[in-house]
C-alpha cells in the first residue's frame, strides 16, 4: 500500500493469462461432450433409431462449432431418458439438440420468460438450480430488463479496457446472458447469479442484486472465472478430494466440498485483481476509485483467507496448483 491506497501500478495485466486460451478451452468442452456421445451411441446400438441418424448428426455438429446452451442442457436429459431406456424421449432430444445447434452459436443477451427461452424457461432453471427446481427465480419488467441489458453491453466494453484476457473469456465461453429476477420477502435477493457446466454457455444474472453498472460489470467477472474453472476441469481436474468430503472456510458458514471453496478461492483473486485494474480507470470520480481499491483489499483478504484451507485440506492437480500459486503471486502485489 502506498500513502494508504492499494499498490497496483505493477499489475500490467489481469490474472490468469498463463492459462489455455480461452477459445481452445470451449473446443476442449465440445470435445468432450462429442466423445461421451459417441459412447451412448455405442451403448445404444445400430439398431436404435437414435444411433446413426439424429445422434451422428448432433456430434458432428458439437465438434464442429460453438453450441448454444440448450445443447448441453438436452444432453443431461438425454442420459437420463437413454438410463431410463425413454427411447423415445431420447430422439426427441437429439432432434432437439440438432435443430438447436444447426448454426454456431452467437452472443445474447435475454430477459428469462417463456417467449424468449421457450422449452429452456423450464429446463435451465430445473438443472442450474436443482436445490429449488428454480422456484426463487422470477421474470424482470421490461423496464428493469432494458436498463440491465444496456448494463451488459457497457459492461462488455469496460471489462476489454481494464482486462482482456476476461474479456476473452466472455467471448469464448458464454454466448448467452440470462437476466432474471428474485428477490426474499425481506426484498434481499435469492441469488447474485449462476454458471453452470449443466448449461454450458450460459450465465445467469439476478438484476435484483445488480442494480446498476458496477455490479454488472464484476458480477459477470466472478461468473466467467467460474466458466473458466468449469472449461479447465472438462479435461483435467484441478481438485482432486472426493466430491462427498465436506470443508469450512472464513467464505461460507456452510461446509462444501474442495472443488467449491477451490472455485470461490480463485474467484476471489480474479476479484481483486480486476478491482485494482479497474480502480486506475481514467475520469473516474475518487468515491468510485475508492470503492474499488476497497474491494481490492477485500477480496484480496478473502483469497488468503480460503486459501490457507486449500492449502491445508486441498489435493490439486498440478494446473489447479499453477493457477492458485499465480494468483498468490500476482494478488500479493495489492495491499
Amino acid at each position: 500500500m502506498t500513502n494508504g491506497q492499494p499498490r497496483t501500478d505493477s499489475l500490467a495485466s489481469g490474472l490468469l493469462h498463463g492459462l489455455r486460451d480461452p477459445a481452445l478451452i470451449e473446443q476442449d468442452v465440445r470435445d468432450q461432450l462429442a466423445s461421451s456421445l459417441s459412447h451412448i451411441r455405442s451403448v445404444l446400438g445400430p439398431h436404435s433409431p437414435v444411433s446413426d441418424d439424429a445422434l451422428g448428426k448432433v456430434i458432428a455438429q458439437i465438434r464442429g462449432y460453438r453450441q448454444p446452451p440448450g445443447v448441453m442442457a438436452r444432453y443431461f436429459d438425454l442420459i437420463q431418458a437413454v438410463q431410463s431406456q425413454n427411447i423415445e424421449m431420447a430422439e426427441r432430444l437429439c432432434v432437439e439438440m440438432h435443430d438447436l445447434g444447426r448454426e454456431p452459436a452467437v452472443f445474447s443477451v435475454v430477459r428469462y420468460d417463456p417467449v424468449s427461452l421457450g422449452d429452456d424457461f423450464e429446463r435451465l432453471p430445473r438443472l442450474v438450480f436443482a436445490e429449488t427446481q428454480g422456484r426463487h427465480i422470477t421474470t424482470p419488467s421490461d423496464e428493469a430488463f432494458v436498463r440491465a441489458n444496456g448494463d451488459v453491453l457497457a459492461a462488455l466494453d469496460i471489462i476489454a479496457q481494464t482486462d482482456p484476457r476476461v474479456r476473452s473469456e466472455i467471448d469464448a465461453l458464454c454466448s448467452r446472458v440470462i437476466l432474471a429476477g428474485g428477490k426474499r420477502e425481506d426484498g434481499s435477493a435469492t441469488f447474485g447469479g449462476v454458471t453452470s457446466l449443466l448449461a454450458w454457455g450460459c450465465m445467469f444474472l439476478n438484476i435484483d442484486a445488480q442494480r446498476d453498472l458496477n455490479s454488472i460489470v464484476m458480477a459477470m467477472t466472478h461468473e466467467i472465472t467460474h466458466a473458466t474453472l468449469l472449461g479447465l476441469s472438462a479435461v483435467e481436474p484441478l481438485v482432486n478430494n472426493p466430491p462427498h468430503q465436506n470443508y469450512t472456510s472464513p467464505l461460507r458458514p456452510d461446509a462444501r466440498p474442495m472443488d467449491g471453496l477451490y472455485h470461490a478461492t480463485i474467484v476471489c483473486a480474479r476479484m481483486s485483481n480486476f478491482s485494482a485494474l479497474w480502480s486506475h480507470e481514467p475520469g473516474i470520480t475518487a468515491a468510485d476509485r475508492e470503492q474499488r481499491e476497497s474491494n481490492a483489499l477485500r477480496t484480496r483478504a478473502k483469497f488468503y483467507d480460503a486459501k490457507h484451507t486449500v492449502d491445508e485440506s486441498g489435493d490439486l492437480s498440478k494446473t489447479g496448483r499453477d493457477i492458485i500459486d499465480e494468483c498468490d503471486a500476482v494478488i500479493s502485489q495489492i495491499g
